[in-house]
């Protein structure tokens, strides 16, 4: 109905807002990133990538940085998501860019495509799981 358009149109301006700040930018850098490793492997792999509870069963060791990104997801994820059912679509933004840090490090200090397969699959579900979160708070997929 007419909530649901406005509730649209609200999130497309909060995100068009968002996307000129220097938040913004790195958050589209980190969702391209994160997003096209995942798409990808996807492709290669014939599997989707993000599902949480793959993450938190996982049984493989994770090192600091794959902690301190699940971490991240968690809190200032979880957090975002909240925000954003509430509508707060800028605050949820804001949110998100707390992640940039984690992300940034994860990128640095990890190899995503491990030779071990399973910590490969637990890498490309914790992107997969960044970007899945993203989208549930825009579609920054359709950003340029």
């Amino acid at each position: 109905g007419m909530s649901d358009l406005l509730d649209t149109t609200n999130r497309a301006k909060a995100l068009q807002d968002f996307v000129s700040s220097t938040d913004g930018d790195a958050l589209i850098q980190l969702y391209r990133r994160a997003g096209n490793i995942v798409r990808a492997e996807e492709k290669k792999d014939c599997i989707s990538y993000g599902r949480d509870d793959a993450l938190y069963e996982t049984t493989v060791t994770m090192i600091t940085a794959d902690k301190t990104l699940l971490d991240a997801l968690q809190n200032n994820g979880q957090m975002a998501i909240q925000l954003a059912e509430k509508q707060d679509y800028a605050i949820a933004m804001a949110e998100l860019a707390k992640l940039k840090p984690a992300v940034d490090v994860f990128f640095n200090d990890v190899k995503v495509n491990d030779d071990d397969s399973n910590i490969r699959q637990m890498r490309l579900d914790t992107l997969g799981t960044l970007r899945n979160l993203m989208n549930k708070i825009a579609d920054f997929s359709k950003v340029e």
